[in-house]
């Protein structure tokens, strides 16, 4: 039977080689899925966790469609910002706002790194909460200063001082880079875009005037965090919910895997 079997494969050598190679690159193909995926988790999980790291809780609308890190919110009043402050046991309490802004390169064309998202917001100048880390130049301070993430800055060769154009959904204007941040040690936001400007800049540009998307909050060191985040939720209007920074990681690790 060995004889047989044997001098059967050797009559059909390309099959043979073919099978071979066929389970070769299946096996290899499987094995490389498993590794990327392993390490697309660990990278996005690392990620945000170094976003979130500084944030205690988060102050946002009730989810109106969807779930998690994909869930449709209302925004917020720009005014329930000075609300948060106040409750006792709040260390320090900044709004963000998010939305569509995308920069062009010198030779006239739009910047897009394969389809991630560009993405305006405003610069968080509070340390204490902010996940940009500027490593040249400085924060925005006039309404036309931007601070751009230093993957475009140096895939595209912007500096600090330099103009460049942004579109934005309804409009589009050139600014001044006032500086180049980092995302703690990250060039930029997992090969996204970011163009960060002052509140008022960023809410007029997202077309969100007098509105935030979501409130992030630092408890005052020694305070109890469940307390914080008790109070908190008194002080919210209908609609509104606080959650904390670690379920924040946790849907938009989900929404990835």
């Amino acid at each position: 039977m060995r004889t047989v079997t044997i001098k059967g494969l050797l009559a059909h050598k390309l099959r043979l080689a073919l099978t071979a190679l066929a389970i070769v690159l299946g096996v290899t193909f499987i094995s490389g899925t498993f590794v990327l995926t392993d390490t697309l988790h660990n990278t996005f999980t690392e990620l945000f966790g170094n976003i979130y790291d500084k944030i205690d809780f988060q102050v946002r609308g009730v989810a109106q469609l969807g779930s998690g890190a994909n869930a449709a919110r209302n925004e917020l009043p720009e005014s329930l910002l000075a609300t948060v402050r106040a409750v006792p046991g709040v260390a320090a309490a900044e709004g963000e706002v998010e939305g569509y802004a995308q920069f062009v390169a010198p030779d006239g064309k739009a910047i897009e790194n394969g389809g991630e998202p560009t993405l305006g917001v405003n610069f968080d100048p509070d340390q204490q909460i902010s996940s940009l880390h500027l490593i040249a130049g400085g924060p925005p301070v006039t309404p036309d200063d931007v601070v751009m993430d230093a993957g475009t800055a140096q895939g595209y060769h912007f500096t600090a001082g330099g103009r460049v154009r942004i579109l934005f959904a309804a409009s589009s204007r050139t600014f001044t880079i006032s500086g180049i941040a980092q995302f703690g040690t990250a060039n930029n936001l997992a090969g996204s875009t970011l163009a960060a400007f002052t509140l008022p800049t960023a809410q007029q540009a997202i077309q969100e005037v007098g509105q935030l998307d979501d409130i992030n909050v630092v408890a005052a060191p020694g305070a109890s965090k469940a307390a914080v985040q008790q109070a908190i939720a008194r002080e919210l209007p209908p609609g509104v919910q606080v959650v904390t920074g670690q379920t924040v990681v946790s849907e938009e690790t989900n929404a990835v895997d």
